[in-house]
């Protein structure tokens, strides 16, 4: 029993287990330096004693990010997967132009002469 203890003790109080390199995937329409924001991890932190839901949580209220998944890989790497919103028009105000998703949330800025923004139908609004 104590000898189970001390191994408890020894994982969540070693640096070996350190928060070391975050990768990030699945970035398109959001900005990186939003996602480490968003993330505020503090560097060497043990990864056992790192709760990942509420920093999925965190990134799910990015206006661009649908869906987070953040998982711990052991030793020191922190994997976290981005699903962003996927945009079925672009809604037109002016000279601003606006992805919109399917379920009508206007997430990111459309690009002109990109991937962003001239492949989909545009909504002209006049208001």
């Amino acid at each position: 029993m104590l000898l189970s203890a001390g191994a408890i003790y020894g994982v969540t109080a070693s640096p070996a287990f350190g928060l070391g390199p975050v990768t990030v995937r699945g970035l398109h329409f959001t900005d990186a330096a939003q996602v480490d924001r968003s993330l505020a991890l503090t560097g060497g932190a043990n990864l056992f004693s790192l709760s990942t839901e509420p920093l999925a949580a965190r990134l799910r209220e990015l206006p661009t990010v649908a869906a987070a998944d953040v998982t711990v890989q052991l030793p020191d790497t922190l994997d976290v997967q981005i699903h962003e919103r996927s945009p079925i028009l672009v809604w037109v105000v002016g000279d601003q132009r606006f992805l919109v998703d399917r379920d009508g949330v206007l997430f990111a800025p459309a690009v002109d002469g990109s991937s962003d923004g001239s492949q989909f139908p545009a909504m002209l609004d006049r208001r």
